[in-house]
C-alpha cells in the first residue's frame, strides 16, 4: 500500500482469530511491539511456549520456525524491558540449554526466581549487554556465587 506520495506505507501484523478459533498474525512476520503485547497479555498468566510463538508467527511448529523465534528473544527481552516497562524470564531446557519457555517476570513467585538466577547466569556466561540492567532491576546476580 502506497500513501499520496508515493510511499510505502508500513502496517504492524495484528493478532487475529480466524474461523476455527486459532490466532495468527494478520501476516507472517515478527514485529517486537505485537510479540511484546502478546507476551504481556499471556505471560503474566503462565509459561508460554517457544512453539506456540513460533504457530501464532509462521503458523508452523518445527525446528525451523523454533529457531527463529529462539534468535528473536534477545531482541524480545530488550524491547520489553526498554520500551514497556516488563522483564523477561526465559526457561532453558534440553541438551543444550536452548530456550523452551518464557512469560512475563513476577519476583513473588519462586519458579519465576528461580529460572531468573539461571537466565542470569547464561546472560553472564554469554556477556550479554543486557546483564547489569536486570541484575539492577530484579536486585539477582548473574554470578553463581552469589545465588
Amino acid at each position: 500500500m502506497t500513501d499520496t506520495q508515493g510511499k510505502r506505507i508500513y502496517h504492524r501484523p495484528e493478532i487475529v482469530t480466524d474461523q476455527e478459533g486459532r490466532t495468527k498474525l494478520t501476516k507472517a512476520a515478527w514485529n517486537n511491539d505485537t510479540m511484546a503485547l502478546h507476551v504481556i497479555a499471556n505471560g503474566m498468566l503462565g509459561w508460554i511456549d517457544v512453539g506456540d510463538l513460533a504457530r501464532l508467527v509462521w503458523g508452523r511448529n518445527t525446528d525451523t520456525f523454533r529457531r527463529a523465534v529462539k534468535r528473536r528473544l534477545p531482541g524480545l527481552k530488550r524491547h520489553l524491558a526498554l520500551t514497556f516497562n516488563h522483564l523477561l524470564v526465559v526457561e532453558y531446557s534440553g541438551v543444550r540449554g536452548s530456550a523452551s519457555a518464557l512469560k512475563i517476570y513476577d519476583p513473588d513467585v519462586p519458579g519465576d526466581v528461580q529460572a531468573m538466577h539461571r537466565m542470569l547466569a547464561d546472560m553472564a556466561a554469554r556477556r550479554d549487554n543486557m546483564l547489569l540492567y536486570y541484575e539492577k532491576i530484579t536486585g539477582l546476580s548473574g554470578v553463581q556465587g552469589e545465588q
